[in-house]
């Protein structure tokens, strides 16, 4: 999942939590009620200059937005790690088979 989307999941979930629709936040943004639903559904990417905005209405810290992302680079990061890894270990084992075929 890509960090638009994230970023608009937790629009979405915050703005339901305060019981905000979605044309509530619109108009407190002055913006359309179909910008916001392009934000939350991960289609626009969301200027950073909205991004405080919303944060400021949602009232909560903007780095909030991003704590999920950084758990999913994380996790992203070591999965391809092992995978990278586990590779390694195939072609160093079929290295030494064939090594010893050659002896």
């Amino acid at each position: 999942m890509d960090i638009h989307s994230i970023i608009g999941i937790k629009i979405k979930n915050r703005r339901k939590e305060l019981g905000l629709s979605g044309a509530d936040l619109a108009n407190k943004l002055k913006l359309s009620q179909q910008q916001i639903s392009r934000y939350e559904n991960g289609i626009n990417k969301i200027p950073i200059n909205h991004l405080i905005d919303i944060a400021d209405v949602l009232k909560c810290p903007i780095e909030w937005f991003f704590q999920d992302y950084k758990n999913e680079l994380l996790y992203n990061k070591n999965k391809d790690f092992n995978e990278v890894d586990q590779g390694f270990e195939y072609v160093a084992e079929s290295v030494i088979i064939t090594s010893k075929n050659y002896s």
